[in-house]
C-alpha cells in the first residue's frame, strides 16, 4: 500500500550550501519561503546556518567527528532571527520546526525560542544533546556520519555492507539515547546519504532502507540533489529535483516515515501521482 510521508523541507541561511546557497540570507527572503513552505503544507520546516557540502574542508577529517568551520556563533547570527519569525510563523499549525546544526549552543538557543526537533548532523557527537532532549523533550534527527562536513575520500570500506555498518551504528546511538532515558518516539534516524558513502553505496544503502527502519525508530532519509546522482547525470544539483522525487516515491513506497527535501511543491506532485495508482 502507498505510504504517505511526512516532508521536511530545507531552508538554509548559508552563502555556500551545494544547491541553494545565498538564496535566503536576507530575513525578507527567509520569510518569504517561510510562507511558501507553509501555504504548501510542510510537515517540518528545517533551518541551517552551516554547509554541510562535500568537499567544504576536505581531507581535513580523517576519523569520526565534525570539522571546526564558521563556529556556532556565526551560526546563530545567521539564523536566530529566522528561527524566531519561523516559530511564530507555525503557531497554531500542524507545521514543525527544527534546526540543522552540530552545536549544543544553538540548538539551546533555538529550543529556548520554541523549535520541536533538534536535526543533528554530527551523530551525537556532543553527549551533552541527551540533556536537552530530556529537558526539552523534543525529537532529535541523528545522522550517521564519517566526517561532518562531508569528504569524498572518507568512506565506508569496501569490504563492509555499507547498510550494515551504517544500521550497527545508528543502533548504538540509539541505544546511548534509550538508557540515558530518551523516549523512544523522541528518535529519529537518518542514513547519512552521502557523508562517508559513494554513490554506489548510498544507492546501497536506498536499496536496503529496511535494515534502518528495522532498528524500530522513525526513519528520515536526506536523499535530495544529492552527489550519488553523478551515476546519471551531470546536471547542476539544483536542477535534480526529477531524479530526487523517483527516489521520493520509492522511498514512500518503503514506507520510510520522512523525506527531507529542496523543492516541496514539485515533491508533493510526484507523491500525489503515485497515490492515483495501486502499487504491488
Amino acid at each position: 500500500m502507498f505510504n504517505l510521508p511526512k516532508i521536511a523541507v530545507t531552508l538554509n541561511i548559508t552563502p555556500d550550501s551545494f544547491s541553494d546557497g545565498g538564496r535566503f540570507l536576507s530575513l525578507e527572503k527567509a520569510t518569504e519561503a517561510l510562507a511558501g513552505f507553509l501555504e504548501a503544507g510542510a510537515d517540518i520546516i528545517d533551518i541551517g546556518g552551516e554547509s554541510t557540502r562535500p568537499n567544504l574542508c576536505a581531507n581535513e577529517n580523517k576519523h569520526h567527528g565534525p570539522i571546526s568551520t564558521i563556529g556556532h556563533e556565526i551560526e546563530w547570527e545567521r539564523i536566530s532571527k529566522v528561527v524566531a519569525q519561523a516559530v511564530e510563523m507555525v503557531a497554531g499549525t500542524n507545521t514543525k520546526i527544527s534546526v540543522d546544526s552540530r552545536n549544543y549552543e544553538t540548538f539551546k538557543k533555538a529550543l529556548d525560542l520554541g523549535i520541536n526537533i533538534i536535526n543533528d548532523v554530527s551523530g551525537l557527537y556532543d553527549k551533552r544533546l541527551i540533556g536537552l532532549l530530556k529537558e526539552y523533550s523534543c525529537q532529535i534527527i541523528t545522522m550517521h556520519n564519517l566526517g561532518v562536513p562531508a569528504d569524498p575520500q572518507v568512506l565506508i570500506d569496501q569490504s563492509e555492507d555499507a547498510t550494515d555498518f551504517i544500521a550497527s551504528k545508528l543502533a548504538i546511538i540509539r541505544d546511548s539515547l534509550l538508557e540515558s532515558g530518551v523516549r523512544h518516539d523522541q528518535i529519529i534516524l537518518d542514513p547519512g546519504i552521502g557523508f562517508g558513502n559513494d554513490a554506489s553505496q548510498a544507492a546501497q544503502v536506498l536499496n536496503n532502507i529496511h535494515k534502518i527502519q528495522d532498528l524500530g525508530c522513525a526513519v528520515m532519509v536526506g536523499h535530495s540533489r544529492k552527489s550519488f546522482f553523478n551515476q546519471i547525470t551531470d546536471l547542476p544539483y539544483s536542477q535534480r529535483d526529477l531524479e530526487t522525487h523517483i527516489i521520493s516515491v520509492y522511498l514512500a513506497l518503503k514506507k520510510v516515515n520522512i523525506i527531507r527535501v529542496h523543492d516541496l511543491l514539485g515533491t508533493k506532485r510526484a507523491l500525489a501521482a503515485a497515490g492515483l495508482v495501486n502499487w504491488i
